[in-house]
This record gives structure tokens, C-alpha cells and sequence, in this order.
């Protein structure tokens, strides 16, 4: 074989090395857990948000307008972000981040990113990826969050979200985007957000944290499922249903659209998963 055709066979096989493994390898076993110990609505500041754009447009849709990520990335759908503070002004401005705080706090939402493969976190071509909800009662810190290397337990009755396999790239995990299933337990609530065409994104923060953001779509018709079944007064749920189908704006159906955009930060700890 020419110099140059063993040159061109090696830099092939390189960058087939470089690449996601399709074949499940890297998935094997997980070796890496993250426990969600912080978990936050993205929130907008002016017309900056975090986020993804979801739709692949610039600009507005269903009369709902883009805001632009914190690096300056355009288009980002993110329309829960101008919905919540109205809804949370219509109950007596409570921050509905501290009932998802608390509900950490309580064990009623428990988290959890598997890792598998993981070489080099700065730089790896082949990881797996799973998220799925765990259950126990968390150890806590000083300041309510909970505290990292600890032991909780897989939920068998919740739904494991294979992310698939993807590699990291500057500290930083994107799988590609796929439907995941997101359980929801606050206070005496308890549901299961179908998150479509979810976006993912985890970044390495030193060797003891992880942070990261989920967005997606959420059809319409579920939200208001589930307000209906929350036991709030029949105007504020009528008001509801009005206000997530006026800021819907992701599946255009004629005039309005089917889905509402919806981002989640979180900050992760390392831990276990026990039997």
C-alpha cells in the first residue's frame, strides 16, 4: 500500500474513532451518576433567555417572539418564560421554583443523568447517556440542597428516558433530541410532562457538578389536562387554559400552534444509584 493510501486508510479510521459508536458499546454500563439537586424554570431577562431553538426559525411564530440565549445564539423558544410570571402573579406571587426546590428537598423529585463511557470529560467520541427518576429520602444540606455521594434508588414505576449516544465536546454533552417523559410531583400534584423533541445539553462545572438545561414542547392540550385536575378554582383554570394557548408557539395548526416551549436549568451532584 502507497504511503499516501495508508495515510488517507489512517486519518479514515480517526475519524471514524472521533464519531458517536452506533453499535451500543459505550452504553454498557453506566459509570458516571448525577443527581439533579437544583432544578429551576429557565428564566428570561429582558429578551435574553436560555434555551434552544427549537423550531429551526428566527422570529416569530403563532405571535410568540424568539429571545436570544446568554451567548448571544438567536431564536431561542422559550415562551414559558413570558408565561409564568402572569401565572404566578394570579397565586399571590409565589415563585413556583420554590415548590420544585421544595419538592427536591422532599424527595418527591428525584432526578438522575447516567453516564456511560466516560473517558475524557473534556473531550470523549462515544457516551451514553440515560435520565430516569430515582426515589428515597435525601441527605440535605445546610442550605436545603442536597448533598453530593450520596445513595438513592432507581423509581421502577417511573419511565427511563434513553438519551442515546453522543460524545462530549469542551465539557460539554448534547445528545440528539428526542421525546423524554419528565415526572412531576408537587405537593399533593402528581403528573408526567411529555417533553417533545427534547434538547439536552449537560456541561461539566469542575469535578463536582454538573449544570445543564432540558427544553422542549409541550402540547397544549395535555397542560390543560392536567390543570384540570389541580385543585384550583374554576375561573384560574379557566384563565390558565386561556393563557398557555395564547402563548403556544411551537406545531402551527392554521392560526395558533399545538405546543408551548418550555426550558428547565438544573445544577447536578455526583452520586450512586443503589439496588
Amino acid at each position: 500500500m502507497s504511503i499516501l493510501r495508508r495515510s488517507a486508510a489512517g486519518l479514515a479510521l480517526l475519524a471514524a474513532a472521533c464519531e458517536p459508536s452506533t453499535s451500543g458499546t459505550c452504553a454498557a454500563a453506566p459509570e458516571e451518576v448525577w443527581i439533579v439537586s437544583e432544578l429551576a424554570f429557565g428564566r428570561a431577562e429582558g429578551r435574553v433567555a436560555p434555551g434552544f431553538d427549537l423550531d429551526g426559525l428566527v422570529g416569530m411564530q403563532c405571535g410568540a417572539r424568539d429571545y436570544t440565549a446568554p451567548d448571544g445564539t438567536p431564536g431561542i423558544d422559550n415562551a414559558l418564560a413570558e408565561l409564568l410570571p402572569l401565572v404566578e402573579a394570579q397565586v399571590g406571587g409565589l415563585r413556583l421554583d420554590g415548590l420544585v426546590q421544595n419538592s427536591i428537598a422532599s424527595g418527591q423529585i428525584l432526578l438522575a443523568f447516567e453516564l456511560a463511557g466516560v473517558d475524557d470529560r473534556g473531550r470523549d467520541g462515544c457516551v451514553g447517556i440515560r435520565m430516569r427518576r430515582l426515589s428515597g429520602s435525601p441527605l440535605l444540606s445546610s442550605d436545603n440542597l442536597l448533598l453530593p455521594y450520596q445513595t438513592l434508588y432507581p423509581d421502577d414505576t417511573a419511565v427511563v428516558n434513553e438519551l442515546g449516544e453522543t460524545r462530549i465536546d469542551g465539557a460539554r454533552i448534547e445528545p440528539t433530541p428526542t421525546d423524554i417523559a419528565l415526572p412531576v410531583s408537587i405537593l399533593d400534584a402528581r403528573f408526567t410532562l411529555d417533553v417533545r423533541d427534547a434538547h439536552v445539553r449537560l456541561t461539566y462545572v469542575g469535578d463536582d457538578a454538573i449544570e445543564g438545561v432540558v427544553a422542549g414542547g409541550i402540547d397544549v392540550e395535555q397542560i390543560i389536562g392536567i390543570v384540570g385536575t389541580l385543585n384550583i378554582p374554576d375561573d384560574l383554570e379557566a384563565m390558565a387554559g386561556l393563557l398557555v394557548r395564547s402563548y403556544a408557539d411551537l406545531e402551527p395548526q392554521g392560526r395558533d400552534c399545538g405546543q408551548i416551549s418550555a426550558v428547565l436549568t438544573f445544577r447536578a451532584v455526583p452520586g450512586f444509584i443503589g439496588d
